[in-house]
């Protein structure tokens, strides 16, 4: 069974991002071929699809949902990024082969500019530090959704 990215069981609350993982999506703002993500812009929702966690040979696209929440908190896809940019678009953008590519020891694939760090930090998704020093949005982003489809991969990979 295949869903569309925007999915009609999502939340009611507009404060709430929804991840999906579906097999596949039907139709994805005009994206052809194999989709492995898709999600508005500024919008509540995501949808990760298996070819996420298949890519090379199980390696999987460990990028792929830290760059659809990143549509969520306002980024668009970036055509003129460097490859290393978690927003430049999927085809552009280098792949990780593991997480430690996406940490600040490793080959750096987590980059974001300045501007997109100030337009996901503005966003209503966000609530602001009570202290006021808050870690690099692009790292934390990072780090948590990395863990997240870890684990993700490795349940996957014990049920089959």
């Amino acid at each position: 069974m295949a869903l569309d990215a925007l999915n009609p069981f999502q939340s009611d609350s507009l404060d709430v991002i929804d991840l999906w993982f579906v097999p596949q999506v039907t139709s994805c703002a005009g994206q052809t071929g194999t989709v492995y993500g898709c999600s508005q812009v500024g919008g509540n929702n995501a949808s990760v699809t298996a070819a996420t966690f298949s890519y090379d040979s199980g390696i999987g696209r460990i990028d792929t949902i830290s760059h659809e929440l990143g549509h969520s908190l306002g980024l668009p896809d970036c055509s003129a990024c460097d490859a290393d940019n978690l927003e430049a678009a999927g085809d552009l953008r280098n792949i990780p082969q593991t997480v430690n590519d996406i940490f600040l020891n490793g080959a750096g694939y987590d980059q974001l500019t300045e501007a997109q760090i100030q337009t996901a930090d503005s966003s209503a998704f966000l609530f602001p530090s009570s202290r006021g020093d808050t870690p690099e949005l692009g790292t934390l982003l990072l780090a948590v959704s990395g863990v997240l489809g870890l684990w993700l991969r490795a349940r996957h990979a014990k049920a089959l």
